[in-house]
């Protein structure tokens, strides 16, 4: 099976798609990523989400604010579920495309407090990519 190419954010089938992303994420028309001539995929955005909704200095997000932004993406939220600890959390899907290929899965508190992002690629015939980010990511050195 060859592998088929990945779809682009701004293709012919909704040109508005970039634009709209570009302003969902506060970036400057000028932006390199935002500017009609460039060729962006899902992934593309993904360190933008990051910096958005996990700033490395300042306050995360809460999920009001992640689903003001990202709603029109929101591909579901299952109900809120509670961990052996006896800890309430609750996970949300958005779909950059709505293409289910590229999207992030936000992870709350049962506050609404955001405690982690899951950003996945389905690359087809390859084995799906996830890179996870978390506080711990911050507070840890990376290995030598």
């Amino acid at each position: 099976m060859a592998r088929q190419p990945l779809a682009k954010i701004n293709d012919s089938s909704n040109p508005a798609r970039q634009k709209k992303l570009c302003n969902d994420l506060g970036l400057p028309e000028n932006y390199p990523k935002c500017r009609e001539t460039a060729v962006v995929y899902g992934p593309d955005f993904f360190p933008e989400v990051k910096r958005r909704l996990q700033p490395l200095f300042g306050k995360w997000a809460t999920y009001e604010e992640v689903d003001r932004i990202f709603g029109g993406y929101r591909d579901e939220c299952e109900r809120p579920r509670t961990d052996k600890d006896g800890n309430e959390y609750f996970r949300c899907s958005y779909d950059l495309r709505c293409d289910n290929v590229f999207w992030f899965t936000a992870v709350f508190r049962g506050n609404g407090e955001l405690t982690r992002l899951h950003f996945s690629t389905e690359l087809y015939d390859a084995r799906p990519l996830q890179i996870n980010f978390c506080l711990a990511d911050y507070a840890t050195p990376p290995p030598p």
